[in-house]
């Protein structure tokens, strides 16, 4: 923080830092998860979304979704968010 505050006071920049490859990944992975899920509620509706489902979409472990979505409501109310934007 530092270092930013430091930045911004000496050269004026106000650039934002670059993004690294693991959190390029992570934002990836969780995009995958949410386009996934918008499919199946598309194609079913919230009750036919589940977490296993989304998982066996985008092909990977059901645990690893909890790591972005840590309930289903989470993943519903991202899900829906998404849908409001679009």
């Amino acid at each position: 923080m530092r270092a930013r505050a430091f930045e911004l006071a000496t050269t004026g920049s106000t650039t934002a830092p670059k993004e690294s490859q693991r959190e390029r990944d992570r934002r990836q992975r969780r995009d995958e998860f949410l386009e996934a899920a918008l499919g199946i509620v598309a194609a079913d509706g919230i009750r036919g979304l589940t977490m296993q489902r989304v998982t066996d979409e985008v092909g990977c472990a059901t645990g690893l979704i909890y790591n972005y979505f840590p309930t289903k409501g989470s993943l519903v109310a991202e899900v829906q968010m998404q849908s409001l934007q679009v």
